[in-house]
């Protein structure tokens, strides 16, 4: 494993023998979408030379802060649709089971990419490297 991008919100780590990348969002809220939008931006250019077609997802949101904000919800998952929608395979991974039911509604609701939501990291890194 390799760190592809570190910054203030996300953390891009590169598994390439187990074929994953992993996002993993900082518990540092976002003060805008415009904030939002500039991180995703740094995410993208990090990952910009690899070739996604055979490699899954994980976007770890374990600690990533509970907002209320429908624009900012909507805004983070529709940019966060667009960089994983390149990979083979896609996984949200939250705390909890609760963070699961209100994920899935927010993902039901916002997101055209379907990711698989889990609250179990093992079963999470065996989706997103089944082959």
């Amino acid at each position: 494993m390799f760190t592809l991008h570190r910054s203030t919100h996300f953390t891009i780590e590169y598994w390439q023998a187990s074929r994953y990348v992993r996002l993993v969002r900082s518990s540092v809220p976002f003060s805008s979408p415009d904030e939002a939008a500039e991180a995703l931006q740094e995410c993208e250019l990090a990952i910009r030379d690899i070739d996604r077609a055979n490699l899954g997802i994980l976007l770890d949101w374990r600690l990533g802060p509970l907002s209320s904000d429908p624009k900012l919800h909507q805004f983070v998952i529709e940019h966060t649709d667009a960089f994983a929608s390149r990979f083979v395979r896609r996984a949200v991974l939250v705390v909890t089971p609760v963070g699961m039911l209100q994920l899935d509604r927010v993902i039901r609701n916002l997101s055209s990419s379907k990711p698989i939501l889990f609250n179990d990291e093992s079963a999470a890194v065996n989706y997103v490297t089944s082959r």
